[in-house]
C-alpha cells in the first residue's frame, strides 16, 4: 500500500515538472515574437506620412488661396455679361478668330480677323443660352454660354461647334480697330520687297500669344521657298522678324535697330482695319 502512494505521488511530480517545461517554452516563443516585432518597428522610417483620411476632403490652405500677383489682379477688370464689351472669339475646330462686338443688350456686330468683313446682329440672352439673328435674316442660330471665369466664355453653338470668346476691351462703339490679316500679308510683303528688292507670297495665322505669324516665302517650280518669319501685333502692325529684330510694319523701308515695342492693347489710336473683300451676309455658325 505504502508503495502504491509512493508511485503516485512521483507520477504527479513528473506531471508539474512538464507542465512547467511546456510553459517556459511558450513564454520563450511570446518573447521572440514580440523581439521580432519590436525589431521590425524599429526598421519603419520615420518619414512615411500617415495615411491619409480620404473621407474628408481637405481643407483649403491660405497658401493654395493666395493670390500670385496682386496688383496684375487688381488691374484685370470684372466683367458681367457680354453686353458693353469686345470679345475675341476663336473656333476650335479650325482656329479661325473674329471680333463680336457687343454694343449693348440686344444689339452688336462681328468682324472677321482673316479679312475685316463681318455684319450686324441682334442677340438675346435667356439663362445659358444666347440667340443670334444676322442682319436682315429670319433665321438664328443659337449657343450655351459656359463661363470659364469673368473675362472668357466659351460659345457652345448649336451645330456641335465651340468658339472660345476672350475679352479684349470695354466700350465697342469708341473707335476700335485692328488689321486684318490679309491686309497684314499686304504689308509684310511691301517690307519685305522695301529691304531685299523681291516681293514675296505670304500667309497668316494666329500664335499662341495672340500676335499674327506671317510666312514670307518665293514658289519656284512648285517649291515654297523660306524668305522670312514675321511676329506681328494685330493692334499696331508692330512685331519682330525671325532673328528677332523690331520692325514696323506701316514704315516700309527702315532698317529695324530699336528694340521692340511692348504690344498694345486696341485703342482709339490703332490702326484701322481694312475689308478686303465685298461685305456680305456670313452665317455666325
Amino acid at each position: 500500500m505504502k508503495c502504491k502512494w509512493i508511485a503516485l505521488l512521483l507520477c504527479g511530480v513528473t506531471a508539474l515538472l512538464c507542465t512547467g517545461c511546456d510553459t517556459e517554452s511558450s513564454y520563450g516563443d511570446f518573447m521572440e515574437t514580440t523581439e521580432t516585432i519590436e525589431e521590425t518597428e524599429e526598421q519603419i522610417p520615420e518619414s512615411i506620412p500617415p495615411v491619409p483620411d480620404i473621407t474628408r476632403p481637405e481643407e483649403d490652405t491660405d497658401e493654395q488661396l493666395a493670390i500670385a500677383d496682386p496688383t496684375e489682379a487688381e488691374s484685370a477688370p470684372h466683367v458681367s455679361g457680354l453686353a458693353g464689351s469686345i470679345w475675341l472669339g476663336k473656333m476650335q475646330e479650325d482656329d479661325t478668330e473674329r471680333f463680336f462686338l457687343f454694343y449693348d443688350e440686344t444689339n452688336g456686330s462681328y468682324l472677321q480677323q482673316q479679312n475685316g468683313e463681318g455684319m450686324g446682329f441682334t442677340y438675346a440672352v435667356q439663362g445659358e443660352t444666347a440667340t443670334f439673328h444676322i442682319g436682315d435674316a429670319t433665321a438664328q442660330a443659337s449657343a450655351q454660354l459656359i463661363w470659364l471665369d469673368s473675362q472668357n466664355v466659351v460659345l457652345k453653338w448649336d451645330d456641335g461647334s465651340r468658339e472660345d470668346l476672350t475679352w479684349v476691351r470695354s466700350d465697342p462703339a469708341a473707335g476700335f480697330t485692328f488689321y486684318n490679316n490679309d491686309t497684314l500679308c499686304e504689308m509684310a510683303k511691301t517690307y519685305y520687297e522695301a529691304l531685299n528688292g523681291i516681293r514675296p507670297e505670304a500667309t497668316a495665322i494666329s500664335n499662341l500669344d495672340g500676335t499674327i505669324a506671317i510666312w514670307l516665302y518665293e514658289e519656284m517650280n512648285g517649291v515654297k521657298i523660306d524668305c522670312d518669319w514675321y511676329s506681328i501685333d494685330r493692334y499696331t502692325a508692330k512685331g519682330v522678324d525671325r532673328t528677332y529684330e523690331a520692325i514696323d510694319l506701316t514704315q516700309p523701308g527702315v532698317v529695324p535697330q530699336s528694340p521692340l515695342p511692348d504690344s498694345t492693347l486696341p485703342s482709339e489710336t490703332a490702326a484701322s482695319t481694312e475689308a478686303t473683300g465685298a461685305a456680305e451676309t456670313l452665317p455666325l455658325r
